[in-house]
């Protein structure tokens, strides 16, 4: 399995992580994963929350989140410039309800984009952003299709994970870190015992 770190995390398991997004979606799971062990790098656009997520001071007041970020190295920047050398790409970008009442796509279309530009072939693409069903069907069949990776005898592209990581989940982390660390990489989901859903369902909030 090899030597874990502090985190508990396999080394022979790291990974380069870029996650799109620093609301509660994104921010927790960037610190959770970089507290399993892997290499963070999370992407916030607005200049003061930005300047507070590297003074390691939690802007969305978390809870637990500030006293776990500060023990762990996670990258803050205002844009995915390391794309290119990422492992996996997770997009937590917040998908507004607009004026008619559906959700709006435009960051998610953004980052479609960008990761479309940069990563490499075979990168995978998790969407943990609450996006209409069919979403994740059309990203991988137009911009994304090349970042398809192998699920057991198919191949697919953003698999979509569950909304677990919810509030308060940065304590418990310290007391179930395998089970987040499924919730966060979807390596649950991508397991051919279970194979990935194909589009997200749950409207009920947006990821910021």
């Amino acid at each position: 399995m090899g030597t874990l770190d502090a985190g508990g995390a396999a080394l022979s398991d790291r990974m380069r992580v870029i996650v799109i997004g620093a609301g509660y979606v994104g921010a927790t799971s960037a610190t959770v994963l970089a507290y399993l062990g892997h290499e963070v790098t999370c992407v916030e656009r607005d200049p003061a929350r930005l300047r507070q997520w590297r003074s390691r001071t939690d802007p969305l007041q978390e809870p637990g989140l500030e006293e776990l970020l500060r023990t762990v190295d996670v990258g803050f920047v205002d844009r995915p410039s390391d794309i290119a050398l990422a492992d996996v790409v997770v997009v937590a970008v917040g998908t507004p309800m607009g004026p008619t009442g559906m959700p709006d796509l435009e960051q998610i279309e953004a980052a479609a984009a960008e990761i479309a530009r940069h990563a490499k072939d075979g990168t995978i693409v998790l969407m943990r952003s609450t996006v209409p069903v069919g979403t994740c069907d059309r990203l991988q069949q137009g911009e994304l299709s090349r970042m398809q990776v192998p699920t057991g005898d198919r191949k697919r592209a953003t698999p979509s994970t569950t909304r677990s990581t919810r509030t308060g989940s940065s304590r418990a982390v310290r007391r179930r870190p395998a089970r987040h660390s499924k919730s966060c990489t979807g390596r649950s989901s991508m397991a051919s015992r279970n194979p990935p859903v194909r589009a997200g369902g749950n409207r009920s909030r947006s990821s910021g």
